[in-house]
Formats: C-alpha cells, sequence, structure tokens
C-alpha cells in the first residue's frame, strides 16, 4: 500500500576541517623552516675548547662502624618489664572559700493552748411536750388517681381532693373553659363615606333609604 522504498544512511561529520589551501601554507612554512635550519648548520664554525678545572681530590670517609645486634632471647626468655610510669600528682586544692556563719536556731514552737470547757448539755423546760411524730399521710394521693376529673368526683371524697390538691397536685378542679370568640362582624351592604358630597345624584334610592336610617346620611330631599 504505502510503496516501496531504499534505505540510505547518511553521515554527517561535525568538528573542524582544514581547508587544502590551509594545508598548502602550512607546508610552505615548515619547508621554509627546515632550509633555515640547515643553512645554520652548514654555515657555523668549529666550537672553540671549552677549558675545565683540574678535578679536586676525593675525600675518602672512614667506614661506618657496625652496630652490634641485640642478643636474640630465647623463647623462655621474657622481655624485660618496662619501667612503671610516674604517679599522677592530685589536683590542686581549689580556693578555700570564707567559713560560713552557721544557720540561726528554729524559733520555739508557738504554746499549746489549753482544751475548750466542755459545753453544759441542754436543758429541755418539763412544760414543753414534743409533737407526737407523724407516721403516716391520711390520704394516699396515688390510689385510684386517674387524669380524668369526672371519673375522680366518683373514686375521690371531697376532703381526699382538697388534701391531693393541696399537698400533691392531684385532683384539682381544671379551669374553666374561655368564653367562644365573637361571631366575625359582616361587611355593610353599602359604604355612606363613598360620593357623599354628590349623594343626590350619585346613590341609588335603597342606598339613601339605609343610610339615612343606619348612619343618618342623605336623609335630605
Amino acid at each position: 500500500g504505502a510503496g516501496s522504498y531504499d534505505r540510505e544512511i547518511v553521515t554527517n561529520y561535525y568538528g573542524w576541517k582544514l581547508k587544502p589551501c590551509c594545508l598548502a601554507v602550512l607546508a610552505l612554512t615548515f619547508v621554509a623552516f627546515l632550509l633555515g635550519g640547515l643553512a645554520l648548520f652548514f654555515n657555523s664554525t668549529t666550537p672553540p675548547a671549552i677549558l675545565t678545572p683540574a678535578p679536586a681530590p676525593l675525600l675518602v670517609a672512614p667506614a661506618p662502624r657496625p652496630v652490634p645486634l641485640p642478643p636474640r632471647h630465647s623463647s623462655n626468655h621474657k622481655p624485660p618489664t618496662p619501667p612503671p610510669p610516674p604517679p599522677l600528682l592530685p589536683p590542686p586544692p581549689p580556693n578555700p572559700l570564707p567559713p560560713q556563719p552557721p544557720p540561726p536556731p528554729p524559733p520555739p514552737p508557738p504554746p499549746t493552748p489549753p482544751p475548750p470547757p466542755p459545753k453544759p448539755p441542754m436543758r429541755v423546760p418539763a412544760s414543753v411536750a414534743m409533737p407526737p411524730p407523724v407516721t403516716s399521710l391520711p390520704f394516699d394521693c396515688n390510689a385510684d388517681w386517674q387524669v380524668c376529673y369526672s371519673c375522680l368526683l366518683n373514686r375521690w371524697s371531697a376532703s381526699k381532693r382538697a388534701f391531693c390538691c393541696a399537698h400533691a397536685r392531684r385532683g384539682c378542679e381544671p379551669p374553666p373553659r374561655p368564653p367562644p370568640p365573637p361571631p366575625p362582624a359582616t361587611s355593610l351592604p353599602f359604604n355612606c363615606n363613598a360620593a357623599l358630597l354628590n349623594w343626590k345624584a350619585a346613590w341609588s334610592q335603597q342606598k339613601k333609604k339605609w343610610c339615612c336610617h343606619h348612619e343618618r346620611k342623605g336623609c335630605g330631599s
């Protein structure tokens, strides 16, 4: 579908390239230097003789004496123990501080207060009699309790209802019902303030009679 093609590899070289003219200039420069060197070599004369001084006599130093080697010790012989290091001297004592005065003695404890005198027992006069303790309530307000007040009228007596209402807030007579709201006001059939200045020509006979009877308006001839 896409056709046939031949793969061709193109190599591009990058870097410095010497041109032929530059190579020719370098070759001519090298030949000129070579010819000049050869001319200087062949035209130079024999160099003068250099007088060297007589050699100084050699001083022979005496041969050094061989250093005697320490005797070899056998395996059972132990090397000598090195001497112990010198003992370390103790550090110098710090500068003595001046003597501190002794602390003051503690204050003496406060004296123990004497015990309070015993209270005399309370005496109850013989004429005052203590009331007897209350053992039980006269009525049980939880027995036969119902929310319906009309039902309690048949179950509880009047004295029990009064006692439980005062002490347990039960059996109290409910508050009276509020009175019913007044009926809504109906709208008036005529508006006697509309066109009051021109009532003779603008009002009908029924409106004139009604306004004259209820609001005393439009009663003229």
